[in-house]
């Protein structure tokens, strides 16, 4: 696959996505007014929704759109994601968690159930971008669940109940995130 962005003799590509662009300095050539104005219209847009279609709102909202226009410019934009991805993810985190959430019901309304809280540290091998981030929340919307701290390679979880085979669960859910983002993981 070619390069479509160059730095320094190397493609960006091949780090995986960056979400902050710190190896590109911000100059005229990249800070394009036009693109500054697209990115304001559709947070106003977004903005304008929410709203219910009020446009008292709306003007109050214009130099925050800018502003949020401005740093999405200046940051680079959103790291590249892979539409068949999502698709896929989607209705795998759907699944988890419907099946956590009865999992969660059920320890709470039967109390012969095992609870074995734990605070567990999983190995990444998700480089280090927003996958890792959209990752840790992912997690932390599962029942049951939560991400403590990113260190390194790792990831610390508290779990409601480390036996019953959290690991091979955040495992998948690993998987499925790298796929969100078109990575490949080793």
């Amino acid at each position: 696959m070619p390069c479509r962005r160059p730095v320094d003799g190397e493609c960006l590509a091949s780090r995986g996505p960056v979400f902050y662009n710190t190896n590109m300095p911000v100059t005229r050539r990249n800070f394009r007014f036009t693109r500054l104005g697209l990115h304001a219209a559709l947070l106003l847009a977004i903005w304008w929704s929410l709203t219910d279609g009020d446009t008292g709102p709306l003007i109050a909202g214009v130099p925050f759109a800018f502003l949020g226009a401005a740093i999405w410019s200046l940051l680079g934009g959103p790291p590249p994601v892979s539409l068949r991805g999502i698709a896929v993810f989607v209705p795998f985190f759907a699944w988890e968690s419907l099946q956590s959430g009865l999992d969660v019901a059920l320890r709470v309304f039967n109390p012969r159930l095992p609870i074995a809280p734990a605070f567990l540290v999983v190995p990444l091998r998700l480089p280090e971008s927003a996958s890792r981030t959209f990752m840790a929340g992912a997690l932390n919307l599962l029942p049951g669940t939560l991400s403590v701290e990113i260190k390194a390679d790792v990831l610390e979880v508290h779990v409601l109940d480390a036996n019953g085979g959290v690991v091979r669960k955040l495992g998948a859910l690993e998987k499925k995130v790298a796929g969100v983002f078109g990575l490949r993981l080793a």
